[in-house]
């Protein structure tokens, strides 16, 4: 379900959501400015990417929410097959300092410990990811067992506040000067570039596992795209949901919209829903103003 449009950032985002659903599996495979990483790596995950031809050699990362099974177990066997197939790189593990020890069991369970870089983290942490810049934020699931989400942002790209320009008549033929952070002469004075250019980041949010939760909503704002978990329908489901740990579809498009998200991937959606009665609840919760765009299903998009 696509909602409008929005100005992207400084780079391009493919998005494959190879498993959407709540308890089999979970897990987003994304290739940003040739980066490819998983957001959780669920039962089930290195089978559809060799299904869809996205080969388990090329990932670069896996960032591991919490240490629920539909989360975090694929990354044995993704570990062993990268071995069978001769990749000698080390993948790196971004998982909740928490479960440290779990996911230290799991690399060396796949028989190949040694291609696995595990990068503990904790809430408010961060670290670099091949130019982009990643942070933790911790998210409200189970009580006693550390969750978290991920933020994800590149270093950007120079863009130019054309209005300004044109208001202060500066010729477009001086643009490109301005734009390359050179000063123009204009008259008696000079055009400085910082009044003239800004830096548009590309932000990526993953929810993980959550109740609806003020660091999430935190989080998301102003993010190109928000992965959201949507566990459950409707209100109708209100008190499982809180039971759970978990989020409504309008939980999520809630967030999405406070937030002024661009993009919004619905996941970890309740085996009980269709994916019709997902996009139709979809249709009900969002203002036939909203120009954001809500993704829902295993379909393949781009930022």
């Amino acid at each position: 379900m696509r909602r409008g449009g929005r100005e992207r950032g400084g780079g391009v985002i493919r998005v494959f959501p190879l498993q959407g659903r709540a308890i089999l599996s979970t897990s987003t495979y994304v290739e940003w400015n040739g980066l490819r990483f998983l957001l959780d790596v669920g039962p089930g995950s290195v089978s559809e990417m060799l299904r869809r031809n996205l080969s388990p050699t090329k990932l670069r990362a896996v960032l591991i929410s919490h240490s629920h099974i539909d989360h975090f177990w694929d990354l044995v066997p993704l570990l062993w097959i990268r071995h069978l197939w001769g990749q000698r790189r080390a993948l790196t593990v971004i998982c909740p300092r928490a479960d440290l020890e779990l996911f230290q069991w799991c690399a060396e369970v796949s028989g190949a410990p040694e291609l696995a870089e595990i990068r503990p983290i904790g809430p408010g942490e961060g670290c670099a990811l091949s130019g982009l810049k990643v942070r933790a934020f911790e998210v409200d699931h189970e009580r006693g067992r550390m969750a978290l989400g991920y933020a994800m942002e590149d270093l950007g790209k120079a863009r130019l506040r054309v209005e300004e320009l044109r208001s202060r008549g500066i010729p477009e033929s001086e643009w490109g000067r301005l734009a390359r952070m050179e000063r123009v002469s204009m008259g008696s004075g000079w055009a400085d570039p910082r009044d003239f250019v800004y830096v548009k980041r590309t932000k990526l949010v993953y929810s993980g596992d959550t109740r609806k939760c003020d660091g999430l909503l935190e989080a998301a704002r102003g993010a190109d795209l928000l992965i959201a978990e949507s566990t459950y329908l409707n209100e109708s489901l209100r008190d499982l949901a809180d039971q759970r740990g978990h989020m409504t579809i309008g939980d999520a498009v809630g967030i999405a919209l406070e937030a002024g998200v661009g993009n919004l991937l619905l996941t970890h959606i309740s085996m009980r829903h269709t994916e019709d009665e997902v996009r139709e609840e979809v249709a009900k919760v969002v203002p036939g103003s909203a120009s954001m765009r809500i993704f829902v299903g295993g379909s393949e998009f781009e930022l």
